[in-house]
């Protein structure tokens, strides 16, 4: 049995649910993708993977709280490791710049004033390095705790906690209307607790 699957669905039940669970998270998996520098389709293709081996594997057990972080964890692996199957290296991860571009037009702006806010967001995002953007984008956007992050990204969880601590402190040190406008842009893409 399938881990969406309850006892008493029928095997048409539980494929609407699976769909669902597709549907939910995609534009989450997308979006971390494509923050990871990889191209729109390779990430589309992960995606569709990842989903096709969870579909057909009939032991895996996942926890539903840990379904988010299971999925953006496979996704990011697949990505990475066919990286490296083209480069033949292992240094994918080190070479990989993780790209956090907030996109302004979806949140509360829709006319020229976008461009300017986008690029304000953006230069505030650039202060920070690649590891401290992505961590921030797991912990404030996707709300991963420290704990998965640090297995997600093979770090100790001290230094996840040390990443966004420092990362917090480059914007603290912001003009205090750039700092509130970056928590402002986090709150706007779903961010509703600061843990």
């Amino acid at each position: 049995m399938k881990f969406w699957e309850s006892n008493h669905q029928s095997v048409q039940e539980g494929d609407m649910q699976f769909i669902a669970l597709y549907k939910f998270y995609y534009q989450d998996l997308y979006a971390y993708g494509v923050s990871l520098g990889f191209n729109a389709e390779d990430v589309k293709d992960a995606i569709q993977e990842v989903y096709l081996k969870l579909y057909f594997n009939e032991h895996l057990c996942i926890d539903e709280k840990k379904i988010k972080f299971y999925l953006l964890r496979s996704v990011r692996n697949q990505l990475i490791d066919w990286e490296r199957t083209k480069k033949d290296t292992s240094s994918i991860e080190e070479e990989r710049s993780f790209k956090l571009s907030i996109s302004v037009e979806e949140s509360f702006i829709a006319d020229e004033d976008d461009l300017l806010l986008k690029k304000k967001v953006n230069r505030i995002l650039d202060l920070l390095t690649d590891h401290q953007r992505e961590i921030v984008y797991l912990h404030f956007i996707e709300e991963m705790p420290y704990e998965e992050i640090a297995v997600m990204l093979n770090m100790k969880i001290q230094t996840v906690r040390g990443q966004v601590f420092k990362a917090m402190e480059k914007l603290r040190k912001l003009d205090s209307k750039d700092y509130f406008l970056f928590f402002l842009i986090l709150y706007l893409h779903g961010v509703s607790t600061f843990k």
